[in-house]
């Protein structure tokens, strides 16, 4: 959070300040918070099972709490790659996907690098729809191709 502040007065003179906490840009809350995701600590109890400390990697090194400003896990998060049925997430084999994005819609991270295809056909749809007074509507049923990208 910073500080703004607004000069009040005749002509701007300043005679009185008004001033307020505001939130940075969106983008850069953002940007600290994936970097704190990035570097979140893995925790576990200590041995009076009262206070949390992080997992050493190694047996000899000091374990301390985690700061305030840290993000800590207990545990890793689950696989949405493939079907859990403990969980009820049913995996991503057979999603729709976006071939062309590298973001979270597209194929590369959605198929979690099982690969991708394309499948395409005709279907039946409803079309040509028209309202008739009162309460009825009638449709044409028009076959229309489509085309999709699927996970493998």
């Amino acid at each position: 959070m910073s500080k703004k502040c607004k000069c009040h007065g005749v002509s701007l003179s300043c005679s009185y300040q008004v001033c307020w906490r505001v939130m940075p840009p969106m983008a850069k809350v953002a940007k600290i918070l994936r970097q704190s995701f990035n570097k979140a600590v893995k925790v576990k109890l200590d041995k009076t099972k009262t206070r949390l400390r992080i997992a050493a990697k190694k047996r000899r090194r000091k374990q301390r709490r985690p700061a305030t400003s840290e993000i800590a896990y207990h545990s890793k998060s689950p696989s949405f790659c493939k079907p859990n049925s403990f969980l009820g997430t049913p995996g991503t084999k057979g999603r729709e996907c976006d071939a062309k994005s590298d973001s979270t819609g597209g194929c590369g991270l959605m198929c979690c690098g099982r690969g991708h295809r394309t499948v395409e056909g005709l279907k039946q749809v409803k079309c040509n729809c028209n309202f008739f007074w009162c309460c009825h509507v009638r449709c044409d049923t028009c076959e229309k191709y489509w085309k999709a990208t699927i996970c493998k």
